[in-house]
């Protein structure tokens, strides 16, 4: 009895042993390694500190379970070795997904690589009943660029704000302020801030330079500057300003660049506003002188101004117009055409002109009457910047009693 139990015991083992080696025969000629997908992520960089995140995407095709573990990061620059680490893998179910991952902060000495070349490999293996294991080793290599994520990190919130601030004999003073707002984790040094105002025609009316300096991490920082306009900036239809410049970090012997470019409408001033810039106003004399002459009335008519802006201006399309006024009514007696004027700035200039008056229409210059009750001066024309088309038209009128000549 004691033998035929030993028998069935061994036949058994036998059968055992069979199906064992079944099945590792099984798992070695069927098994299907997983898809694995590794993701490094350089999410932060310190002055001596990087910050990295792995994860590890396992998907098993085969209908059991895999065991995923000794999962490892090594990182090389060039050839030599940068750090090293690993983490815990775990169990990926038949025929469905699971990813692993870690975060780990990374000190370094020394000089950055622009590449980090990391090599991620893990085990995934299968167990049948605890005894047998069938186990196959992955690997995957991924690159981080350090100079790439430079690039993106030195991507700045930048607002530009100009505009008119005075006006000098030369031009236009106009200002610019470039806000710049460090969002990196790294001191950031701005620098060659230059700009361009130019016409809707791309003509260069403006040039201002802009000295930078450095950004410390998370900071902002204000960047002002002035410039001069040339008064033709005043016929364009629009102006534009155009900023230039570089945004520069360095880490650890790693020096990245990348452009700083903005642009801006610039309001075209209103020479009206410009004038008044000091809330001062211009001043204007009218007198007339008339002289009995054999052919006429001769009419002396002078015009004196006073310019109170920094700014020298002309006064042109001058005309002087004299005309009879009786009640409501006016009658033409004379115009005549005035010369162009410059007047210099905080001076006052006195135009004049000379004509006759016929005796014919002075004396019939009244309405409905042999001689108008008044003479009615007036003089019309334009003041403009020299060298500018912009103008503010201008009307002054003054009145004469002709009963001195009666």
């Amino acid at each position: 009895m004691k033998t035929n139990i030993e028998v069935m015991f061994v036949v058994v083992l036998l059968l055992l042993n069979v199906v064992a080696g079944g099945f590792f025969l099984y798992l070695i000629f069927t098994i299907q390694a997983p898809d694995i997908h590794a993701e490094i992520e350089l999410v932060d960089v310190f002055s001596d500190e990087l910050h990295l995140k792995a994860d590890l995407s396992v998907s098993n095709p085969n209908p059991f379970d895999l065991n995923v573990r000794n999962i490892k990061i090594t990182s090389l620059n060039d050839d030599d070795e940068f750090t090293r680490f690993s983490f815990s893998g775990g169990s990926v179910g038949a025929s469905s997904d699971a990813s692993f991952g870690t975060k780990k902060n990374i000190s370094f000495s020394g000089n950055l690589p622009r590449v980090l070349k990391n090599t991620v490999s893990a085990d995934v293996g299968v167990k049948f009943l605890g005894l047998i294991e069938k186990v196959i080793s992955v690997t995957a290599v991924v690159d981080i660029s350090l100079e790439e994520f430079l690039n993106k990190s030195l991507i700045p919130d930048v607002t530009l704000r100009a505009g008119i601030d005075d006006v000098t004999e030369e031009g236009l003073l106009f200002y610019a302020s470039v806000k710049v707002e460090n969002p990196s984790n790294l001191e950031v040094l701005i620098d060659d801030i230059e700009g361009f105002v130019v016409t809707e025609e791309d003509a260069v009316v403006g040039h201002i330079q802009i000295d930078g300096g450095l950004i410390s991490p998370q900071e902002t920082s204000l960047f002002d500057a002035t410039g001069l306009l040339h008064f033709d900036a005043l016929d364009a239809h629009q102006l534009f300003i155009d900023i230039d410049g570089r945004i520069t970090a360095e880490i650890a012997g790693l020096s990245q660049t990348t452009s700083l470019t903005l642009s801006s409408i610039l309001d075209v001033p209103d020479l009206a506003e410009i004038l008044h810039l000091d809330n001062e106003t211009l001043d204007f004399t009218l007198a007339a002188e008339f002289k009995v002459r054999l052919r006429g009335l001769r009419t002396q008519v002078r015009f004196r101004v006073y310019n109170p802006t920094n700014i020298p201006l002309e006064a042109k399309n001058l005309v002087c117009s004299v005309y009879g006024l009786t009640d409501n009514a006016s009658k033409l007696i004379v115009e005549q055409a005035m010369n162009p004027c410059t007047i210099s700035s905080k001076k006052d200039v006195c135009i004049h002109t000379d004509f006759i008056m016929p005796y014919l229409k002075v004396l019939t210059a009244g309405s409905g009457r042999f001689f108008p009750q008044w003479f009615g001066i007036t003089i019309v024309g334009d003041f403009s910047i020299q060298g500018t088309d912009q103008v503010i038209p201008i009307s002054i009128n003054g009145y004469v009693d002709p009963h001195i000549f009666t």
